[in-house]
C-alpha cells in the first residue's frame, strides 16, 4: 500500500497521498518540524523522519501501512537531524545532525541502540551505510 502513495512532509506532519483513491493519511507523532525522511529498502514499509529542534531533535521510525510508531530516537543530536538512511537490509539507521561538527550515529533499528558514534567536521550533503 505504501508503494502506491506519494509520501511527503509539511511542518510536523507526514502526508501519505494515494492518488488513485484520492485519499490522504497522516502521521502526526512529531512535536517539531520535520526536515528529513527516508524509506526502508526491502519492502518500503518503514519510514524514518528527523526533526529540527535546538535541543535534542527526535528521529521517528514508523510503519507506513499502520502509521504505528515503532521507535523514537532522541537525546544525542543537536539542532536538527537533516540526513537519514537505512542500511540495505534495514537493520540499521544512520543519522547525521546539522550542527558542525555533525554527530553521526548508527542505530540498530530493532533495539534503538547506538552501535556506532562518530562526528564529521565539515558540512555534509548525503549519507549512506555501505554493506560489504
Amino acid at each position: 500500500r505504501c508503494n502506491e502513495e506519494i509520501i511527503y512532509f509539511v511542518s510536523s506532519t507526514v502526508i501519505l497521498l494515494n492518488i488513485k483513491m484520492n485519499k490522504q493519511r497522516f502521521y502526526t507523532q512529531h512535536s517539531e518540524q520535520i526536515i528529513s525522511m527516508t524509506i526502508s529498502n526491502l519492502n518500503g514499509d518503514f519510514i524514518a523522519t528527523g526533526e529540527f529542534s535546538q535541543e535534542f531533535p527526535a528521529v521517528h521510525i514508523w510503519n507506513c501501512r499502520t502509521l504505528e510508531n515503532l521507535s523514537v530516537l532522541k537525546g544525542i543530536h543537536k539542532k536538527g537531524v537533516h540526513l537519514l538512511a537505512f542500511s540495505d537490509d534495514d537493520r540499521f539507521l544512520i543519522t547525521c545532525s546539522m550542527m558542525i561538527p555533525s554527530s553521526v550515529l548508527i542505530y540498530e533499528c530493532a533495539t534503538g541502540e547506538v552501535v556506532v558514534s562518530s562526528s564529521i567536521g565539515s558540512p555534509t550533503q548525503d549519507i549512506a551505510i555501505l554493506s560489504g
